[in-house]
C-alpha cells in the first residue's frame, strides 16, 4: 500500500505487486484482494480481468470485506461476470454476517488505525474473522 501510493517512499508499483503477491500466495485474503484489484485494473501488471475477477472471488470467499463488496458489485452491474442479482445479494448477506460477527470479536483485538504501521494486525484481523466465521458456519450447519 505504501509503495503503491508513495506515502513516505517513492512510488514503486512493480514492487508493490510483488509484495501483494507474497501474502496472496500464502493464502492471505487481503493480499489476494489487493492483487486482484491491481490485476483487474492493470495497475503496473498486465491487465487480465478474468484473473482479477478470480482473485477477487477467492479473496471474497476467504472473508475480505472489500473483496466481498467488490465481487457483489460486479454481479450487480454485470461487469465482466454475468449479471446476477441473486448472487450479489448472497455476497452482500455474507458481508452483513461478517460485519455483525466482527463487531462481536472487536473486543478481542484493538485495531491500530494507522494502516502503514499495522498491515500485520490488519491481516491478522481478517484471518481471525474468516477463521471464526467458518467455524461458526460449520457448527450452525451440524
Amino acid at each position: 500500500m505504501i509503495l503503491k501510493n508513495g506515502k513516505g517512499v517513492p512510488v514503486d508499483k512493480k514492487k508493490a505487486v510483488r509484495y501483494y503477491k507474497m501474502p496472496s500466495d500464502a493464502g492471505n485474503a487481503l493480499g489476494t484482494g489487493k492483487l486482484g484489484y491491481m490485476t483487474y485494473l492493470g495497475e503496473d501488471i498486465k491487465q487480465d480481468k478474468k484473473e482479477g475477477v478470480c482473485l477477487i472471488k477467492l479473496s471474497a470467499d476467504n472473508g475480505c470485506p472489500e473483496a466481498i463488496e467488490a465481487y457483489a458489485g460486479l454481479f450487480e452491474e454485470g461487469t465482466d461476470v454475468p449479471k446476477n442479482i441473486k448472487e450479489a445479494n448472497c455476497y452482500r448477506k455474507m458481508l452483513k454476517k461478517q460485519i455483525k460477527f466482527s463487531r462481536k470479536l472487536h473486543w478481542i483485538i484493538t485495531i491500530n488505525e494507522s494502516f502503514s504501521k499495522s498491515f500485520l494486525y490488519h491481516s491478522l484481523w481478517f484471518f481471525l474473522i474468516s477463521y471464526f466465521y467458518k467455524i461458526l458456519t460449520c457448527v450452525e450447519n451440524l
